[in-house]
């Protein structure tokens, strides 16, 4: 069906296209506030977007397994279970839900809210003994957007580093017990996290990181931060994407930050 508008022709092929087109428009704009807005102006929803989904922000999932003091899984934790890390695991379809409540991680990935409670799992999927879905965020924290929308305090072991956190995935996971070994046991499973990690840009070497530590506040939301030197890692606006990749257990979890989309101010930020 044609329609016409003062001699001007419109299909109605044409009239969807433009709806479309303006609809995208719309949601580019939406996204993109972090350049059209001064931070001072950004709204609890934006800064809850900007650092749960972004191109700073990557949501992810893992299936936890409760761990012996030892290292080992509990004999009631499935043993063998391919993990539900992202991607590799994820959800039907391939979507990931949008987490967080302006600050990354914050009331989720614990057991009992929003990660489902031991031994339950998602909807649809297999029940897991001693196992239990937990959701979280990869954060680009260092970045100037997200530094300029939560204002992190970083240890001074992350100077000159890049920093990314993993936020909202309790680790390492508990038994059940408390003992004064409770120290020891996180600090292994830090370095043992700080072996399994790696940072890779599309035109460089895979980078481990130099440091890996939870801060004091970390219990609030259960974050990891993950520091690159920024003397090894050559990151440009170039690439095409940088890949972070770590293992939570059996649980992969591997997400790819777009440097071209990470621009702040038309500047690279990461």
């Amino acid at each position: 069906m044609d329609f016409s508008i003062d001699n001007f022709r419109v299909t109605r092929r044409g009239i969807l296209a433009l709806a479309a087109t303006a609809g995208a428009n719309r949601l580019f704009a939406a996204s993109d506030f972090w350049n059209k807005k001064d931070p001072k102006d950004w709204t609890r929803d934006e800064i809850d977007r900007l650092t749960t989904d972004s191109p700073w922000a990557k949501p992810v999932s893992a299936q936890i397994e409760s761990m012996n003091r030892n290292g080992t899984y509990d004999p009631g934790s499935p043993q063998g279970t391919p993990g539900g890390g992202y991607p590799g695991g994820g959800y039907p379809g391939g979507g990931q839900p949008r987490v967080g409540l302006g600050i990354p991680g914050v009331g989720l990935g614990i057991p009992g809210i929003g990660g489902g409670y031991p031994g339950g799992g998602r909807r649809g999927g297999p029940r897991q003994p001693g196992a239990y879905q937990a959701r979280g965020t990869v954060l680009w924290e260092s970045a100037e957007p997200v530094m300029a929308a939560l204002k992190p305090e970083f240890p001074e072991e992350f100077a000159d580093h890049y920093v990314i956190a993993l936020s909202g995935i309790p680790w390492p996971p508990r038994n059940g017990r408390a003992d004064e070994d409770d120290e020891r046991y996180e600090q292994s499973s830090l370095d043992d996290l700080k072996s399994v990690t790696y940072l890779k840009p599309e035109r460089g070497s895979s980078l481990q990181p130099g440091v890996v530590k939870q801060p004091l506040s970390s219990s609030a939301n259960a974050t990891i931060l993950f520091g690159f030197s920024k003397d090894l890692a050559h990151i440009s606006a170039d690439d095409k994407q940088v890949e972070f990749t770590t293992r939570l257990g059996r649980s992969p979890i591997q997400v790819k930050f777009a440097p071209k989309e990470m621009m702040y101010r038309g500047k690279l930020a990461v």
